[in-house]
């Protein structure tokens, strides 16, 4: 029997399906684990539901990077996780993107452990481009010298890549894995003929002013063909005020989207949730275009980079009418 300690790091919701079958193989050989996780309180909460065995469950909180004060505060927290993790020896560590966050690298070289995966189920390297635009070149300047971190600008979706070669030992291409049954959630509802829509709470970023109207448009149409609207909100910034104003079923929030059982769902829609990759193309749709999102191009863009295809995009009520023969 083994008797490693492993640190896994969980940057997103997409990260947990992963997290977990790391978590099980190790578990398995008797390897202690420990889990830090990044930013979203709703997959903090829903670990803490699974009662796994982990030595410690520590959240790390996140601030905008807009402006100095911001990177200085996320750099205190980043200081104050290290403290927390000195406690221990780690073995291996594994983290999963090198994309946004600059804390987990950060924290990473100045923690003591043996191995360092980069688990990449992202996949980004092949558009990597240098800084183009001048704000984007002095928070760089800025978030490298504070970090001590190398920075470059992923092409059009404009997010912000870490250089992470000089701390991994290796970085992996997972095959997909699927989340174990016992993880999963299957909602029930009494109305078999239902529609799942990933609600991300756009609204908060001022990106989709008009949603109340377009979601309004949306949920009279499909509860006039007959269809149970449901409603899952953001892990992170939770449910979209004006969703109360309609008879939805509510999934909670804090359920990672991917840890869903789908087979009472025909259909799966969502506006700019990243949540939607995670389900077959056949049923799941992105409504960017139907409710006219600012910067469509953007998230258009990034979407397509985590593998959607165009036939999933709908633009417009015509392109509605069409797929779903209205």
């Amino acid at each position: 029997m083994s008797n490693k300690h492993i640190l896994i790091f969980c940057q997103s919701p997409k990260d947990l399906k992963y997290i977990l079958d790391i978590y099980e193989k190790n578990i398995e050989v008797g390897n202690r684990c420990s889990v830090i996780v990044r930013e979203v309180t709703g997959v903090f909460q829903f670990i803490k539901t699974l009662n796994l065995d982990l030595v410690s469950l520590v959240f790390m909180n996140t601030f905008s990077m807009k402006a100095p004060t911001g990177i200085f505060k996320q750099l205190q927290e980043a200081k104050s996780i290290i403290r927390e993790c000195n406690k221990f020896n780690y073995d291996d560590i594994y983290f999963f993107s090198n994309l946004f966050d600059v804390s987990t690298p950060y924290i990473i070289k100045r923690i003591n452990s043996t191995n360092v995966y980069f688990y990449d189920h992202f996949k980004h390297e092949h558009c990597i481009v240098s800084h183009k635009r001048l704000v984007e070149n002095i928070r760089a300047i800025l978030i490298r010298c504070v970090f001590s971190l190398k920075t470059s600008v992923v092409d059009d979706t404009r997010l912000l890549r870490i250089d992470v070669d000089d701390f991994v030992t290796e970085k992996l291409s997972p095959e997909d894995v699927s989340v174990e049954a016992r993880y999963m959630l299957k909602p029930q509802f009494s109305n078999i003929k239902s529609i799942l829509f990933l609600d991300s709470n756009d609204y908060l970023d001022e990106m989709l002013p008009d949603a109340d109207q377009y979601f309004d448009d949306f949920y009279k149409l499909f509860t006039s063909l007959g269809y149970n609207v449901v409603v899952k909100g953001h892990p992170r910034l939770g449910l979209s005020e004006y969703i109360n104003n309609y008879d939805c079923d509510i999934l909670e929030a804090s359920i990672p989207s991917e840890f869903i059982d789908i087979s009472n769902f025909e259909y799966i829609f969502s506006v700019c949730s990243a949540s939607i990759v995670s389900f077959p193309n056949n049923i799941s749709f992105s409504l960017i275009g139907y409710f006219e999102v600012i910067n469509e191009g953007f998230y258009t863009t990034y979407l397509k980079s985590l593998g959607m295809a165009d036939s999933q995009f709908i633009s417009d009520k015509k392109e509605m009418a069409r797929i779903f023969n209205l």
